[in-house]
């Protein structure tokens, strides 16, 4: 439960430098994609992991946070 920081490249081809807390990662057909809350964004996205670099681990942790993320997590794809 450590947030992480990486670059990614969207579909469209856009650049961005995100820090997100990672909470699951999933295998829809079209390849594996973590679901996380995006600092940034202040709110939950979606990254295809394939389109994530240079990926490292932050310092602090958000373990005390992690069930409460998670079922936000859940509303939301539920709704």
């Amino acid at each position: 439960s450590r947030p992480v920081a990486f670059g990614y490249t969207d579909l469209s081809d856009n650049e961005s430098a995100r820090t997100v807390l990672p909470l699951v990662l999933v295998h829809p057909p079209q390849g594996v994609k973590l679901l996380a809350w995006c600092r940034a964004a202040e709110g939950y996205r979606q990254f295809f992991v394939r389109a994530m670099r240079d990926v490292t681990v932050q310092a602090g942790g958000f373990a005390d946070d992690r069930l409460a993320l998670l079922q936000g997590l859940a509303e939301k794809e539920g709704a």
